[in-house]
């Protein structure tokens, strides 16, 4: 009965407010929104708010949500690895915290937590979660299965990152059983728009190459010129993985809000950047993983940084 201490708080809760980390992605996005689907459907006598101030593009809306609720709701926090990164501090204010996440444990800020770091996205281990014994009797909703399932399909790359194996598939098998169309949120979650792809290629003429390393810096002058925000190129982070030359690609953007680089890493098994990441205010998981708050020299730095564990990476797979 590994989970049946969430179905109780579940149960007991009037109020339940969800929560996800900052600059959103599909799997964070997805968790939440199909937690809220998910509860909606098998306790719809209860209040449920999505909360946060930032967007997914694909799933833009987040609830109003006042104080008073939050401090007497139950809050679960999804996809989230320290309390920083949570899309709204006021997540303390709640009478209760439950995490789910499966980032490597930094932090614990809540009454429970389930972790389970191997996963390839937090929607897989809510999905099996919620589709198990401890939750048996309760149905899955196809709306619910919709968002848990672009969850998975965006933090593993369509199934294609070295976290996603066997019960992957088996989890996300068991929610397209449940009526979702595949083929459609595929499109959904991976197609781009003709404005999407000019900016992309703009992004990528501003690559330098080093010894396995692809590194994109764009400074304020950049983001002016794209009319994009830090947000809008750090999603970008992923056409630059296809390429069998690059060992880390990195993508370091100007935030006009702060003055600063926010940025977004990504490397090949073996090398790994998320220590990096929580060396300039982030983290993530081994392969994958943020960053926020650079200066100039910062980013030099991580650059720096970068490169020095390719070169450990290397030299380990020589010996």
């Amino acid at each position: 009965m590994k989970y049946q201490a969430i179905r109780e708080a579940i149960e007991k809760a009037d109020k339940i407010s969800l929560f996800r980390h900052t600059h959103p992605d599909g799997d964070a996005a997805g968790s939440q929104l199909g937690l809220k689907e998910w509860i909606l459907a098998n306790y719809p006598q209860k209040d449920v708010r999505a909360v946060g101030a930032e967007h997914f593009d694909t799933y833009p809306y987040t609830d109003e949500t006042e104080d008073e609720f939050i401090s007497g709701s139950l809050a679960i926090v999804t996809d989230t690895s320290n309390s920083e990164r949570v899309d709204d501090q006021r997540f303390k204010l709640a009478k209760e915290i439950i995490r789910i996440d499966h980032h490597p444990v930094v932090e614990t800020f809540e009454d429970q937590l389930y972790c389970e770091p191997q996963r390839g996205s937090v929607c897989e281990y809510i999905a099996e979660i919620l589709m198990g014994e401890d939750f048996k009797g309760t149905v899955m909703p196809k709306k619910a299965a919709e968002y848990l399932y672009s969850g998975i399909l965006t933090d593993t790359l369509n199934f294609r990152t070295s976290d996603c194996d066997a019960s992957t598939l088996k989890n996300a098998a068991r929610l397209v059983d449940c009526g979702l169309d595949m083929n459609e949120l595929s499109v959904r979650m991976f197609d781009v728009t003709q404005r999407e792809f000019f900016l992309r290629t703009k992004i990528r003429n501003h690559f330098e190459y080093e010894d396995g390393l692809c590194f994109v810096k764009l400074d304020k002058e950049a983001i002016g010129e794209m009319g994009i925000t830090a947000s809008d190129a750090k999603i970008m982070i992923d056409e630059f993985g296809q390429v069998q030359d690059f060992k880390i690609w990195a993508v370091l953007a100007y935030n006009e809000e702060t003055g600063l680089y926010d940025g977004s890493l990504r490397s090949k098994y073996g090398y790994i950047v998320n220590l990096i990441a929580s060396n300039y205010n982030g983290g993530g998981h081994d392969c994958a993983a943020g960053i926020k708050n650079l200066s100039e020299e910062d980013v030099e730095n991580c650059r720096k940084d970068l490169l020095e564990e390719i070169r450990r990476a290397d030299k380990n797979q020589h010996k």
